[in-house]
């Protein structure tokens, strides 16, 4: 059956005519895949009659004609036209993110997970080139479909998403759309849990929602220990990471709200190792921490950039946080990094290193700009971060990426002392501008 025909017959069936059709032996054929052969009067039928239908009470009510429906999506999604009448590609896309809405939210009653996983594949893909506006779609389906289906779905096929996560947070983080925005933390007091109030990384946050089923997990002493649900959960995520990262994948411009809960993380994994005494157990959480890390910061080789400062309010923002802001986060990030204990994982701790000594140059980096640093408390916080980060701040290579006047920074006006001798040692050329400054000249 051609695509345009099994699309008329579905649109008479959810309106309520007789549905005869026996979809059960029913094969779509794919339409021509050339641009110019996208009919559309066919564009514009499918924006003005199949999507008055995509709503989730009429799907339910024939969950036999979800696979043929996915069918159509998956052939129309697929020959979007790419460079030729891109106005035609926005009613594909945002229907399509209006059916994997549904597919997340009712996946248990329409079943066909495959054919949903590739659907939303393809909604993936054409989102990144045809975003549609924040108001005509809510990303909340998109971080629940990868959170509901986390343990059946290929990491393969959330590799687009994770990479698009920063657009879709700051996409939505201001406004209405900023509701469906979800967020995710780790608690220690019941009672004193505030959810937060920066926007977090859509991509990075669908990875926890899915494995431990809530947006807040409180956590007690004892739930590191090995036969706890938490200390399994957190072993699922550290796998989880792991397949992230072996295939490739990567969760670009998290910030600082994002760092922080990378932050709590890696806390929890060393004191999960320190009571594992299973091998397995044991290797799964260093390489969950060392993945974590790679995911989340950016390449070791890397130059820093304003542009992509994680100061800022999301990833794609020229807006950074205000100084009170930077302010909570950052102790809280102190906070967490002091109360990991120190394992006998080289790994783990090699990990941790490399984590404290990014977030103490990227601050070093806005330390001349950022008007939290001319304050005492921004002050003793970066002077705390370097302490956490000492063993990495010592050869030239460990400064690598940041430029000249970022370093000249640290060695006149950071007030860090340890961190400014080992600048002067490995980089001789910033002696005389700093000599010249100390004097007062």
């Amino acid at each position: 059956m051609k695509t345009s025909e099994a699309m008329k017959l579905l649109i008479e069936a959810y309106s309520g005519r007789a549905d005869d059709t026996d979809w059960s032996g029913v094969i779509i054929e794919p339409v021509d895949k050339r641009p110019t052969s996208v009919d559309p009067t066919n564009c514009r039928y499918w924006d003005e009659r199949l999507g008055r239908l995509m709503y989730g009470s009429t799907i339910l009510s024939k969950p036999h004609l979800i696979k043929p429906l996915c069918a159509v999506f998956k052939n129309l999604l697929d020959t979007t036209p790419t460079e030729f009448q891109k106005d035609l590609a926005k009613p594909f896309v945002t229907m399509g993110t209006r059916l994997v809405g549904i597919l997340a939210r009712n996946g248990a009653e329409l079943g066909c997970y495959e054919d949903a996983v590739e659907v939303f594949k393809l909604v993936q893909a054409q989102v990144e080139q045809y975003l549609p506006d924040a108001h005509e779609y809510n990303v909340k389906d998109m971080t629940s479909f990868v959170a509901n289906n986390i343990e059946r779905i290929d990491v393969i096929d959330i590799k687009a998403f994770l990479a698009y996560g920063a657009m879709y947070t700051h996409t939505h983080h201001k406004d209405a759309p900023s509701r469906n925005l979800q967020h995710f933390l780790f608690a220690r007091d019941i009672h004193a849990v505030e959810l937060p109030t920066i926007p977090m990384n859509q991509g990075l946050v669908s990875l926890f929602n899915g494995t431990f089923k809530e947006d807040c997990v409180f956590i007690q002493d004892l739930d590191y220990e090995p036969d706890r649900a938490f200390a399994q959960d957190l072993l699922k995520l550290s796998d989880l990471f792991s397949r992230i990262e072996f295939e490739g994948g990567h969760i670009p411009r998290c910030q600082f709200s994002d760092l922080l809960l990378v932050s709590q993380t890696l806390t929890a994994m060393s004191k999960a190792y320190t009571r594992a005494d299973d091998p397995i157990a044991l290797e799964a959480y260093e390489r969950g921490a060392a993945a974590l890390v790679d995911l989340t910061l950016k390449p070791a080789t890397q130059k820093l950039a304003a542009f992509e400062s994680p100061f800022a309010t999301t990833g794609h923002s020229k807006d950074f946080l205000s100084p009170n802001q930077a302010k909570q986060v950052l102790h809280l990030m102190i906070q967490e990094a002091q109360d990991r204990p120190i394992t006998s994982s080289s790994a783990i701790e090699a990990a941790m290193l490399r984590f404290n000594r990014q977030v103490y140059l990227e601050l070093a980096f806005r330390g001349a700009t950022a008007a939290h640093f001319g304050t005492e408390v921004g002050k003793g916080q970066l002077l705390a971060l370097a302490e956490l980060a000492r063993d990495g701040l010592q050869t030239k290579e460990d400064f690598s990426i940041l430029r000249k006047e970022q370093k000249l920074w640290i060695t006149k006006y950071s007030g860090d002392e340890k961190t400014k001798m080992a600048l002067l040692k490995t980089h001789p050329g910033l002696r005389k501008d700093s000599f010249i400054h100390d004097l007062g000249m």
